[in-house]
């Protein structure tokens, strides 16, 4: 028989981190995750709505539209949301569109067409972006013909898979949807990290895009060193993650704060510059010409970046 404090021990191992209290440093990050987590999965979409767009639409136009439908869309909703959770947060977590019709008749329908107006054109989008991945995924050069009725399965199967798996979770839905949120934040930010720090700080925005899409091209394949940056990034998460699946080892230290994405933030970021300029030698040189750069950017030809 297993001695009763061995047991105990057990349990308090086995025990996720508690969960930060109301207005605590823990509850502002995990907000603050999820902001980041919309903004940043958001990101995709923006060159799908580019795609459609005349080539000469200069690109501060093209961010400007898509950050703003994103973030007043989003933050909208969640003042919503924080505002209803302080008066009665079991009720919004159990029941938030039933809590807000229930509490405002009058503004029910307001209420309810207003974020279906919101989630209706997200619940379009993620299907076509998925789609787009795997035909990237399928046909980098763009050899696999994306048909009708190709676009058509894919999104039926898409959507029926996604409602499976909402109704399979629908017991604790929120719960799952934190979850799903802060893992696709631990994957997105290091990436982002690297390719903010590329773009900005390393070739200052100067590609060249018919390369991009050439396979076994000037920037070959992948890049070994940004790969393991990337992977190192994420390993550097893990003791600070906080959910429900794991909890680090650091976050009951941290009063119950879920900082993982400003780590890989940092160090995606930090360390990616730095292997640029340790494998400087090694980094592929090319630039968007001149005229090429202009016509991307919407704006007057730039330098071209020999390094």
């Amino acid at each position: 028989m297993t001695p009763p404090a061995t047991d105990a021990k057990r349990d308090r191992s086995a025990r996720p981190a508690r969960r930060p209290r109301p207005g605590s440093l823990g509850v502002i990050v995990s907000a603050i995750s999820v902001c980041v987590a919309w903004q940043v999965t958001w990101a995709p979409y923006f060159s799908d709505y580019s795609r459609y767009l005349p080539e000469n639409t200069p690109t501060r136009v093209t961010f400007g539209y898509t950050y703003l439908g994103s973030a007043v869309g989003g933050a909208a909703t969640m003042v919503i949301g924080a505002m209803a959770a302080t008066v009665n947060s079991d009720a919004v977590n159990s029941d938030a569109i039933g809590f807000l019709a229930d509490r405002f008749p009058s503004f029910g329908g307001l209420v309810v067409a207003a974020l279906l107006l919101g989630l209706v054109p997200a619940g379009a989008e993620g299907p076509y972006g998925a789609f787009l991945t795997a035909l990237s995924a399928l046909s980098a050069e763009g050899r696999v013909r994306s048909t009708a009725r190709a676009r058509a399965i894919f999104v039926l199967c898409f959507a029926a898979l996604a409602s499976v798996l909402a109704t399979l979770s629908s017991g604790s839905l929120l719960e799952t949807f934190q979850n799903v949120t802060l893992f696709v934040l631990y994957l997105l930010v290091p990436w982002t990290a690297i390719n903010l720090t590329d773009y900005y700080f390393v070739r200052h925005g100067h590609y060249d895009i018919p390369e991009l899409l050439t396979k076994n091209g000037r920037y070959g394949t992948f890049t070994w060193w940004a790969v393991l940056v990337y992977l190192v990034s994420i390993a550097a998460e893990l003791p600070f993650i906080n959910s429900s699946v794991y909890v680090g080892p650091l976050v009951r230290s941290l009063g119950g704060a879920d900082l993982s994405w400003l780590v890989g933030l940092i160090v995606g970021a930090v360390g990616y510059y730095a292997c640029t300029k340790l494998f400087s030698g090694h980094r592929p040189r090319p630039v968007a010409p001149p005229r090429e750069h202009a016509t991307l950017a919407g704006t007057d030809p730039a330098p071209v970046d020999q390094r």
